[in-house]
């Protein structure tokens, strides 16, 4: 490998055009080897044309986004009442894991 990356582009590609007319002159290659070969081939050339894409929105207007803050999303989630139970144990779970880790902590410290 460290061999092969001292070579130049100009190398690399005659290497892989070389490896692609093999397969297609192979008569053992299959149809679909063989049709990817010459692609790699029209690839290495630059024979395939640019493509471009656009991308609109409905009717070909512009493409609508919303964005919106984590506060106001939360807000919204809390608004939920299966949500708000949900946030509230999360709270309680992550306050209870600063706590321990706190205490743990201040163990380790010498200070407890």
């Amino acid at each position: 490998m460290l061999v092969r990356s001292q070579i130049s582009i100009e190398e690399q590609r005659a290497e892989s055009r070389a490896r692609y007319e093999q397969i297609i002159r192979d008569p053992k290659a299959h149809i679909r080897d063989r049709i990817r070969a010459q692609t790699r081939i029209d690839r290495l050339m630059g024979l395939e044309a640019p493509v471009q894409m656009e991308v609109s929105g409905t009717g070909g207007g512009p493409i609508e986004i919303e964005a919106r803050h984590a506060h106001a999303v939360l807000d919204g989630l809390k608004q939920r009442p299966e949500t708000a139970a949900a946030l509230r144990l999360i709270a309680k779970q992550q306050s209870r894991a600063l706590t321990t880790k706190t205490v743990t902590s201040k163990t380790k410290g010498g200070e407890a």
